[in-house]
């Protein structure tokens, strides 16, 4: 896969890079993912579709972001020091024990899971000139693509399907070292193509080209896919909304997903006087904690 990284950074070069590194900060226990006015960054890049030059290519599309919904691509914004603070504690979990590839589900929908994948996704991009990919798993209710601006097909139902190779789906955009994979048209066959050991052979061919594999996958409580699509990754995120998640629904998604490693829990959606908050937790042994100490902004 070094050729599609040597494509990627072909691309990187033709275009002045539009965002800034921002060094990530320890937190302790918590972290916040707030709602907040956007500060654009970007600009929606008007170039015609393109293929970078490589026995292996990797197309390139003009995305019309969606800002509103991506507060991790605002320097001085505070939802991007919430997700900047995440990353620290990825971070200090990957430190401890190596993982590069994660999922991020939730147990039910509504609860912020590509919220959450998508801004974190970004944040990592933005660090190091780590190289991101971010799949959308969720082929049954694909929304990745909206936020990104782009188009949804073809993508990951297409390649476990066998009608589309990896760099038919593989998409490069506007934003510095972040790749991406919509999840195409697959809702019918979701259950059969996530369990496809092609989910496997995608993700080791990609994890010689990226530092980091991020898919959003649908809430595991309601379908099978996650369960299937975990399998594939070295570990899980679990996203909860406060107050509306009930915690047995968070014990029994445990459960489900006990074969994998729990990097911890974000809550999503905690109101403050002047701010949402959610929390992280990294999980201690088997044991789930149930409440979050609280940090101020």
């Amino acid at each position: 896969m070094s050729r599609i990284y040597d494509a990627l950074k072909k691309a990187e070069l033709e275009r002045q890079p539009r965002t800034q590194t921002s060094s990530s900060l320890p937190i302790d226990q918590a972290i916040s993912v707030p709602v907040a006015t956007p500060e654009p960054v970007y600009e929606a890049v008007q170039a015609p579709t393109k293929e970078v030059e490589s026995e292996e290519r990797v197309t390139r599309l003009p995305w019309n972001i969606n800002l509103n919904k991506l507060p991790a691509l605002q320097a001085t914004n505070y939802g991007g020091e919430v997700f900047r603070k995440l990353r620290s504690r990825l971070l200090e979990s990957r430190d401890a024990s190596p993982f590069k590839s994660f999922l991020v589900t939730s147990g039910v929908p509504g609860e912020g899971k590509t919220f959450v994948a998508t801004n974190l996704a970004l944040t990592l991009a933005g660090r190091d000139n780590s190289r991101v990919l971010l799949i959308d798993g969720d082929l049954r209710k694909p929304a990745v693509h909206t936020v990104l601006g782009t188009v949804s097909k073809p993508g990951f139902a297409e390649y476990l399907a066998g009608i589309a190779e990896i760099e038919d789906i593989l998409q490069h955009g506007p934003i510095p070292n972040f790749s991406f994979i919509p999840a195409g048209e697959g809702a019918e066959h979701a259950a059969e193509l996530t369990a496809d050991r092609k989910v496997e052979v995608l993700m080791a061919r990609m994890a010689s080209a990226f530092d980091w594999i991020i898919i959003d996958s649908p809430p595991v409580i309601v379908v099978s896919d996650p369960v299937n699509l975990a399998r594939a990754c070295d570990a899980v995120l679990l996203v909860t909304r406060a107050v509306s998640t009930p915690f047995p629904i968070i014990q029994k998604v445990k459960n489900e997903l006990s074969g994998s490693r729990l990097l911890g829990l974000v809550l999503n959606g905690v109101e403050d006087s002047s701010h949402s908050y959610g929390y992280y937790h990294g999980y201690a042994g088997s044991g789930l904690k149930k409440s979050a100490a609280h940090q101020a902004g």
